[in-house]
């Protein structure tokens, strides 16, 4: 009897385990430093502009503390360092589905971006203090109707939201005009990408909260068969002991 109490207190755990509320995702956006200096001129572009080599900034994880985050790349002067709004990630969020999803709820909530070319200076890294998981990236304007854009990542990642207009071929982000959110899997301590197709876009590097699993219905019935399962046993082990108990007639 106590190995069928036992057996149902697990199926009574791993059910309340499922049907648990999920607790609420938060995904937290870098806020970048401005370099206060973009002393390159780009040479191979249709157009002028001028860029940094490097940016500094802090992101806050969603589960306390802080991981520095410093980047070696393009940062072409006119991004937006501590904008006051979000106004930038609303205008290109029309409708609520082009950055955020279950796994992102949040647009940055400074506006924090970098401008990349990448016509000079097409490799980018990342490197962060402390290594950190959940990687999401928000991508604006990635590529124009009639120029494709693409960033060439070292690492495998999903596409969690888009406008339509991005595409995902092996490790390479293609968009054209596309506008969407990444998510990385695994462990970083840096991220490196490379500009393939240059274009200009916009971006920023977040870490959210891992979402909770949600679990499938099959999931769920085969639980309550678990249970529906062990209480008859135990059912029918108490009848059986109760005849067995019972008088025998003279």
């Amino acid at each position: 009897m106590k190995k069928i109490t036992t057996l149902l207190a697990v199926a009574v755990v791993g059910l309340g385990i499922q049907s648990a509320s999920h607790a609420a995702v938060i995904t937290n956006w870098a806020a970048w430093d401005n370099p206060g200096s973009f002393p390159y001129a780009d040479t191979n572009a249709w157009y002028n502009y001028n860029y940094a080599t490097s940016a500094n900034g802090t992101i806050a994880l969603p589960g306390g503390g802080s991981v520095g985050v410093s980047l070696t790349g393009e940062v072409v002067d006119g991004s937006a360092f501590g904008q006051s709004s979000n106004a930038v990630w609303s205008t290109f969020n029309a409708g609520g589905s082009t950055f955020l999803s279950a796994n992102v709820p949040q647009l940055p909530p400074n506006g924090d971006y970098i401008n990349l070319e990448g016509w000079d200076y097409p490799t980018q890294t990342l490197t962060f203090s402390n290594p950190v998981s959940n990687l999401v990236m928000n991508v604006i304007s990635m590529g124009s109707s009639g120029n494709m854009g693409s960033y060439q990542f070292n690492n495998p990642f999903v596409i969690l939201s888009q406008n339509g207009l991005l595409s995902k071929v092996g490790n390479e982000l293609r968009g054209n005009e596309g506008h969407g959110t990444i998510q990385f899997t695994g462990v970083f301590s840096s991220l490196s990408w490379s500009v393939s197709s240059p274009e200009g876009s916009f971006y920023n590097i977040g870490v959210t909260s891992a979402a909770a699993a949600v679990p499938e219905p099959g999931q769920v019935a085969a639980s309550l068969l678990l249970l529906g399962g062990i209480g008859g046993y135990v059912f029918l082990k108490r009848r059986k002991a109760a005849k067995s108990a019972a008088p025998v007639a003279a």
